[in-house]
């Protein structure tokens, strides 16, 4: 007898143990491989990043459901010259970015498993282990409400779906932001660059005269100090090319920063190096595609095509979805299941299980719930005020801009014009020997004032012209935007 009874204890704990360890086994496998971060791994995945083909590899998956944002065609980012180029990059690598586009796939992993219903509950009751009783009793509930989808269950879906859209338009606004951010730092490295070159031409044409300058002071025909000043105006100007050089190379880090570019012991990839000269001009003067709405109509407008306005409106969805979850806390639990006995002969019945919530556990969420998503409503039409104004300002400091940089009656080119033509008839008069080295020095420091005048001019016109763009948003056309224009703006190019 006690033999038997040792047996039957065995068997009755070995089921037990079976029972209790399988789902510890299965949460085991429910989890992922183990990542690990090798350092030689990252590094070699930095230098593939101007590999051909490397920006198609980081952009599969990269959704924008609903934006007006699209990728330009292979034709229309082949150069760095155009905005194409840097949009994609922008896509594939940009910090901020990557950040939306993994908080999007995390806002998708979660919705899968919102609304799910409760854990089912098993319960395993002997009456008496190893007694004289023999009762087993074998319980089971199911979350009915959840099953169903009702309630609270079908609240928390929606609320998923809703912080969904939100990361997606997250996502928008963040690539569009940034896009904005690198075509600034791109218009940063042009304007840079040129006025590098131009002060090196400069110099380079005011170094061909100083051998004049020594010959007439070895000659004495030329004291000293004019030929001090003459040394020291040219010495100036070179001081002013170094500052722009390490100008240049801070806004080409930059570029590298936000394009997601690999900066190298002081080497920049060729797309950092290669960035297009021209497109200076091309945004200035450009006349861009993407509609700019008439200011009347400029909150309908930005309230359906900005990211930032979309972004505002996706949250207080989301915010609304909170307020009908906090509602559904109010609805009852209901738990359904088999109920298993086992006493001499097995029994079957049904488990009915319900839960009332107190109202002091619901109604003081919804109350938050309610207050967070009006104040949702009012910072959309904040942001809308905020934009509506951002726009206005933008499209009046571009105009007032253009009239700075217009070709014939521009104040700049009336001031820039005259310090070209008398450096260059100070010079051929001192090269001539009817010139003084005082008129030389004087006409160099006019012209190197006013040198960059037309860079700087046609830079801020480049940068308000952007920032109409960023207070419109990409609007309804393909984005990025194409640029049209019908001059070679030749003058920003100075004879020597």
């Amino acid at each position: 007898m006690r033999l038997l009874l040792y047996r039957v204890l065995l068997c009755r704990a070995r089921a037990a143990a079976f029972w209790c360890i399988l789902p510890f086994g299965l949460a085991a496998c429910a989890a992922p491989p183990e990542a690990r971060l090798e350092t030689s791994a990252v590094v070699a995945s930095l230098r593939q990043r101007d590999e051909p083909g490397a920006i198609d590899v980081a952009l599969q998956g990269l959704e924008l459901p609903a934006s007006f944002m699209s990728r330009p065609s292979e034709a229309e980012r082949a150069s760095p010259s155009q905005p194409g180029y840097w949009f994609v990059r922008t896509l594939a690598w940009s910090p901020d970015v990557r950040a939306a586009r993994r908080e999007l796939s995390a806002a998708k992993g979660l919705a899968r498993s919102a609304g799910a219903p409760n854990p089912v509950a098993v319960q395993v009751v002997d009456h008496e282990l190893g007694g004289e009783d023999d009762l087993v009793e074998a319980i089971g509930v199911f979350d009915l409400i959840g099953l169903l989808g009702l309630g609270p269950s079908r609240a928390e879906r929606e609320r998923a779906s809703a912080e969904t859209l939100l990361a997606a338009g997250r996502l928008e606004h963040v690539a569009f932001e940034s896009w904005i951010a690198v075509e600034r730092a791109r218009i940063g490295v042009v304007a840079t660059r040129l006025r590098w070159q131009r002060l090196a031409e400069l110099i380079e044409t005011a170094t061909a005269d100083l051998e004049r300058v020594r010959i007439l002071e070895e000659n004495d025909r030329l004291s000293d100090a004019d030929a001090g000043l003459a040394r020291a105006e040219v010495a100036r100007l070179e001081r002013r090319q170094l500052l722009a050089a390490a100008a240049l190379e801070t806004a080409r880090m930059e570029l590298a920063r936000l394009s997601g570019s690999v900066p190298d012991a002081g080497h920049f990839g060729p797309d950092v190096q290669a960035v297009g000269e021209a497109g200076l001009a091309e945004v200035a003067y450009g006349n861009v595609m993407d509609p700019w709405p008439p200011m009347e109509n400029a909150p309908a407008f930005l309230a359906d095509h900005h990211p930032a306005l979309r972004q505002a409106r996706l949250r207080f969805a989301v915010r609304e979805a909170e307020v009908r979850e906090a509602a559904a806390r109010a609805w009852p639990g209901v738990g359904l299941g088999p109920h298993l006995g086992y006493l001499n002969h097995a029994q079957l019945g049904m488990i009915a299980r319900f839960s009332i919530p107190f109202p002091s556990s619901w109604k003081g969420r919804l109350e938050a719930a309610v207050e967070r998503r009006d104040r949702a409503l009012e910072e959309f039409e904040e942001t809308l005020v905020a934009f509506s104004g951002r726009l206005v300002e933008a499209k009046a400091r571009l105009g007032s801009l253009q009239a700075a940089v217009d070709d014939d009656h521009g104040a700049t080119r009336r001031a820039t014009d005259p310090a070209i033509q008398h450096w260059e008839a100070a010079r051929t008069r001192f090269r001539a020997g009817r010139g003084s080295a005082a008129g030389w020095t004087q006409a160099l420091n006019h012209v190197g004032e006013t040198l960059n005048w037309p860079i700087d001019d046609v830079e801020a016109l480049a940068l308000a012209r952007l920032d109409v763009t960023a207070a419109t948003g990409p609007g309804a056309t393909p984005f990025p935007p194409r640029y049209s224009f019908d001059s070679d703006h030749s003058d920003l190019e100075m004879d020597r």
